[in-house]
């Protein structure tokens, strides 16, 4: 994505545009480079909560699109500032037309109560509850369907600050109780009881993340990506200079320098080990 070092860590109104159509998307932030880095991410993952701008991305590739800053404000100005952008650029890529800011939400408390009640009401159907039930259980027969949920909620959780409170909150109450605890304990306790748990547990976690279609999602870079940076490491590139390229930690580009992990691709040759990744028939 171009002009992404760029940004600003401050809070302001950005747009990402893809070059070529001047197609746009808009967004707020309280920290613009980490919003929009965040967006990189998502992007490259294939999981970004905007289909149109996903499939753009998809067909044009990432060298097509270079993200701006469009106006510089306060905290406080946010909802206002993007609601009037969205309203008058008119921006194809945002799915939301209004704002996705809580703070500026469309939904009055009196439409909330409406849809909660008309949500009750289908559930006393038992068709919609057979219904219901059939659809979950198709999403859910998916491949890594449940991985995809469980990293996007916590992904959510570790953005919003209120959040990850809350869930802490909530996790503490948990543990409070004391059935809850006695059987936390004794499930654990007899997982690591039996001889054959971490043979099982180890095989399970190597296998998963042999398979590409697991480890898409979840990895902090791709292959390429790591290829990239043991060339920039050879060239003599700083492990900080790198992570701020990649948007990751500086443990994660040492812990690829010294061998730590992604362990097939090769060091020697920077390719990567055709027999490690599982291959589906």
């Amino acid at each position: 994505m171009q002009n992404l070092l760029s940004i600003p860590k401050t809070s302001g109104i950005y747009q990402i545009m893809h070059v070529t159509t001047g197609t746009i998307y808009i967004g707020s932030s309280v920290d613009m480079y980490s919003r929009t880095s965040y967006h990189r991410s998502s992007l490259r993952r294939g999981d970004h909560h905007s289909a149109y701008l996903q499939r753009a991305w998809n067909k044009y590739g990432e060298e097509q699109f270079r993200v701006d800053v469009v106006l510089l404000c306060d905290k406080s100005d946010l909802a206002f500032q993007e609601r009037y952008f969205i309203t008058n650029l008119y921006p194809e890529f945002n799915m939301n037309r209004f704002t996705s800011r809580p703070e500026h939400s469309t939904i009055s408390d009196e439409r909330r109560r409406a849809m909660s009640l008309q949500g009750k009401k289908n559930w006393l159907d038992p068709n919609f509850r057979i219904k219901h039930k059939e659809g979950w259980a198709r999403i859910m027969s998916e491949p890594y369907t449940s991985d995809k949920m469980r990293a996007s909620r916590m992904r959510v959780i570790r953005e919003r600050p209120e959040l990850a409170e809350q869930h802490s909150e909530c996790m503490k109450e948990k543990f409070k109780d004391p059935a809850y605890l006695q059987r936390h304990i004794e499930i654990t306790t007899a997982a690591k009881q039996d001889p054959l748990f971490k043979e099982n547990m180890s095989k399970s976690i190597k296998d998963k993340w042999r398979d590409p279609g697991y480890c898409k999602h979840l990895r902090h870079l791709s292959d390429d990506e790591v290829i990239s940076v043991l060339k920039m490491r050879l060239d003599g590139v700083s492990c900080k200079q790198i992570a701020e390229q990649f948007n990751c930690s500086v443990h994660v580009i040492k812990d690829i320098s010294r061998g730590k992990s992604y362990k097939h691709i090769n060091r020697e040759t920077l390719e990567v080990d055709p027999d490690f990744y599982i291959q589906k028939v």
